[in-house]
């Protein structure tokens, strides 16, 4: 009798083990599989911390880039001062240039036009006049012959005869002038 409930104990005992042993590894399982989530979730912490780095990182590139760019503009600024300093020293220039040459080119029509003036043309005039004087007067060429004209007669002053030269005139000469006025002279038509 007493081997009977000697055994009994010991299969309670036995099943109140497992079931604790059951009860003790299930808790160890929720344990371990808190455990492994919580892992889980620091690895996912890890890797939002990574990319928190780098958004950091990218942002402090911006942050460089951004100084960059401000000074690249404040230069470019200061560049643009000095191209604008630079371009109205240019037009200034260029305006000068463009008055010295519309004045130069106004006193050389003044001076073309005060040349062509005819007070200043009487010199001209007067050497052509001691070149090829003319005759006190002049005959009209109809009343000559058709071998015979003004231009002929004064090219033909220097072949008239030794006489006509000294002042007499050949007979031919003094009837041509008789012919067209009789109060003419010779010496009116020839010089």
């Amino acid at each position: 009798m007493g081997n009977c409930h000697v055994q009994r104990y010991w299969r309670s005992h036995l099943r109140w083990t497992r079931i604790e042993v059951k009860l003790v590894l299930q808790r160890r399982l929720v344990v371990l599989r808190r455990l492994v989530v919580v892992v889980r979730r620091l690895v996912v912490l890890r890797r939002l911390v990574v990319v928190v780095r780098r958004l950091v990182l990218v942002w402090r590139r911006l942050v460089l880039v951004w100084r960059r760019l401000v000074l690249v503009w404040r230069r470019l600024v200061l560049v643009q001062r000095r191209l604008v300093v630079v371009l109205l020293v240019l037009v200034v220039v260029l305006l000068l240039v463009v008055v010295l040459l519309v004045v130069v080119v106004l006193l050389v029509v003044v001076l073309l036009v005060v040349a062509a003036a005819p007070g200043h043309s009487r010199g001209r005039h007067r050497q052509s006049h001691r070149q090829s004087p003319k005759p006190p007067w002049r005959p009209p060429a109809a009343h000559f012959a058709p071998p015979y004209s003004p231009v002929a007669g004064w090219r033909r002053r220097r072949t008239l005869s030794p006489s006509a030269q000294d002042g007499e005139g050949t007979q031919q000469e003094r009837s041509r002038c008789a012919a067209v006025d009789p109060h003419v002279t010779w010496q009116n038509v020839v010089l």
